[in-house]
C-alpha cells in the first residue's frame, strides 16, 4: 500500500506515550496523523479527508466525547472512535447516541482488535463517501432534468403561437415561418447542449487529436448559415495551428456556444458589432479566443453567468444555459475557460486545451 492510497487516521490522546505506540502500529498501512492537543486535532480534521479519527475518553482540553460531537458537525463522513480505560456502560452508551461513535475501544488495546477495528472504519468510511456521491449524483440530475425541461418547454411554446398565427394569418405566414426558424434553431442548440451535458456527465468521454482552426472555422460557417449576422463584423485570425488532445464534440460544444452569445448579446446601440476568432497557443497549449464589443458582462456576475439558469438583465433574451454548458464541459475536458468582460465594452473569453 503506497502513501498514495492510505487511508488518513487521526488518533488524539494527551499522552505521548499512546501516540508513539498507536503510530508504529500502523504507519505501515495507513496515513497516521497524531496529537495531544484537541484544538490542533480539530484544525487537522477539517483540512484533511480523515476516514478514522479517534479519541481518548479523558483529556484536559475537553472529552473525547465533547470533540467527536464537533468533528461530526465538521467532517461527518469521519468514522468516530472513542478509547478508555475507565468508562462504564452508561457512558457507551451516551458516546454511541450523542457522538454518534462507531466503536469503543478499551484501553490498553490489544494490537489485532485495533487494527480490526480501524480496518472496518475504513471500510465504512469509503461507503459513506459512495454514497454521498451517488445522494449528490441523484439530487444534480433531478435539478438538471427539472431545469431542463423549463428549457424545452419555452421554444416549444413559440413554436406553437406561431404555427397558430401562421394558420389565422396566411399572408403572413412567410415572416412566421422566419421566427420559427430562428425558434428552432435555439431549441436545437438546447437539446445539444442537454445531450452533450448528460454525455459527459454520466457517460465516458473520449479524446482524439483534432485541430482547433479546422474545428473553428467549420462552427462559424455553419453559425453564418443558420443565424442573420447583418451589421455584424466577424473575424477570424488564425496565428497557430498545433493539434490538442480533446473531445471533438465537446468542444464543438463549447466554442458554438460562446460564438453564439457573441452574437446573441450584439449591443445594438453601436454602429457596428466586431467578433474577433483568434487560433493562438498559450503557455505552449492550443488556445482559442472570442471578443467582442457587445453589451458586456457586470464584474459581478462573471462567476454568476456560468451558473445555470442565470440571466443578466441586459434587455437582451437569453436562456441562461450556454455558459453554464461551456463551464461544465470545460471541467470534464481538463479545459481552462476563462471569461472577462466589462459592462457595455467587450467580452472575451478563452478556451485554453491540452497539449497533444
Amino acid at each position: 500500500m503506497t502513501d498514495l492510497v492510505k487511508a488518513k487516521i487521526l488518533y488524539v490522546d494527551d499522552r505521548v506515550e499512546n501516540l508513539n505506540a498507536f503510530n508504529a502500529l500502523l504507519r505501515r498501512d495507513y496515513h497516521v496523523l497524531v496529537t495531544s492537543s484537541c484544538e490542533n486535532a480539530l484544525e487537522l480534521s477539517g483540512t484533511n479527508d480523515i476516514a478514522v479519527v479517534i479519541a481518548d475518553f479523558k483529556m484536559p482540553e475537553m472529552t473525547g466525547l465533547q470533540f467527536l460531537e464537533k468533528v461530526r458537525i465538521q467532517s461527518p463522513d469521519s468514522i468516530r472512535m472513542l478509547m478508555s480505560g475507565h468508562a462504564d456502560l452508561d457512558t457507551v452508551i451516551q458516546c454511541v447516541n450523542k457522538g454518534e461513535v462507531f466503536r469503543f475501544i478499551k484501553k490498553p488495546w490489544l494490537d489485532q482488535i485495533l487494527k480490526d477495528e480501524i480496518s472496518n472504519g475504513v471500510r465504512e468510511h469509503n461507503i459513506r463517501v459512495r454514497n454521498s456521491g451517488l445522494e449528490q449524483s441523484f439530487k444534480d440530475l433531478a435539478k438538471f432534468s427539472s431545469d431542463s425541461i423549463h428549457q424545452l418547454n419555452g421554444p416549444v411554446a413559440t413554436l406553437d403561437g406561431l404555427v397558430r398565427l401562421a394558420l389565422s394569418e396566411p399572408t403572413n405566414a412567410q415572416e412566421y415561418l422566419g421566427y420559427m426558424k430562428t425558434t428552432l434553431e435555439a431549441l436545437r442548440v438546447n437539446i445539444k447542449n442537454i445531450a452533450s451535458y448528460s454525455d459527459h456527465r454520466y457517460g465516458h468521454t473520449p479524446v482524439e487529436s483534432v485541430r482547433i482552426d479546422a474545428l473553428v472555422k467549420n462552427v462559424v460557417e455553419e453559425v453564418k448559415s443558420k443565424y442573420d449576422l447583418e451589421g455584424i463584423q466577424l473575424n477570424i485570425v488564425v496565428k497557430n495551428e498545433e493539434a490538442a488532445l480533446t473531445n471533438y464534440e465537446l468542444l464543438r460544444v463549447c466554442f458554438e456556444n460562446i460564438l453564439l452569445n457573441a452574437v446573441k448579446f450584439a449591443d445594438r446601440k453601436k454602429s457596428q458589432h466586431q467578433i474577433s476568432v483568434t487560433v493562438d497557443s498559450r503557455d505552449g497549449r492550443p488556445s482559442v479566443t472570442v471578443e467582442d464589443n457587445g453589451v458586456g458582462i457586470a464584474a459581478s456576475n462573471l462567476d454568476r453567468v456560468k451558473e445555470m439558469l442565470f440571466r443578466e438583465s441586459t434587455g437582451t433574451v437569453g436562456e441562461g444555459l450556454g455558459l453554464f454548458i461551456v463551464s461544465e464541459l470545460a471541467k470534464q475536458m481538463k479545459v481552462d475557460f476563462q471569461l472577462e468582460s466589462e459592462k457595455w465594452k467587450y467580452t472575451k473569453a478563452t478556451l485554453k486545451l491540452p497539449k497533444e
